[in-house]
């Protein structure tokens, strides 16, 4: 699987590191890299539509979840995936609501971040973060990343059938 792929973090060095990881794992990808929305929105626009977006939560430019559903609008068959610290499995729930077809904590080892960016490439609906949450609201809280992650499956599901129905 090759493609262009557009990584997008305001932290230089975790560009770098996930640049490293897709290299290894995608030698023939042509990979470019934004520090802002700006850049992204700009590298976006300029040539064939990106296969992947892989996007800080929050970095300059994105500065509301909405921003994800108007990125998911403008690149339909872009696969966007997002990466971030924060674990809140209700933030994680508006984030993949949004449009997003991944949420990845940068907590996760490199491997494993390596492995999720290809198995949402592939299709898959796919959430991996160490959530750090009390024991009494844990199960709660992570049962209501899990009902939104069905939900977003249902509705890919849907899309899929509605375009095989108009084939």
């Amino acid at each position: 699987m090759t493609g262009r792929i557009i990584v997008a973090d305001d932290h230089p060095l975790f560009r770098e590191g996930m640049l490293s990881i897709l290299q290894r794992l995608l030698p023939e990808a042509r990979i470019e890299e934004a520090g802002d929305l700006a850049g992204v929105l700009r590298l976006a626009g300029e040539g064939e539509q990106p296969d992947s977006l892989i996007l800080d939560l929050r970095f300059p430019g994105l500065t509301r979840i909405e921003m994800l559903a108007d990125l998911r609008r403008r690149f339909p068959r872009t696969t966007l995936i997002v990466v971030s610290m924060v674990d809140d499995p209700q933030l994680i729930g508006e984030v993949m609501n949004a449009g997003a077809d991944g949420f990845l904590g940068k907590s996760i080892a490199p491997e494993e971040l390596g492995q999720a960016i290809l198995a949402i490439r592939a299709g898959e609906v796919l959430v991996l973060s160490l959530i750090h949450i009390s024991e009494p609201t844990r199960q709660a809280e992570i049962s209501y990343a899990v009902f939104c992650l069905k939900k977003k499956k249902k509705r890919k599901l849907k899309k899929k059938k509605k375009k095989q129905e108009k084939k």
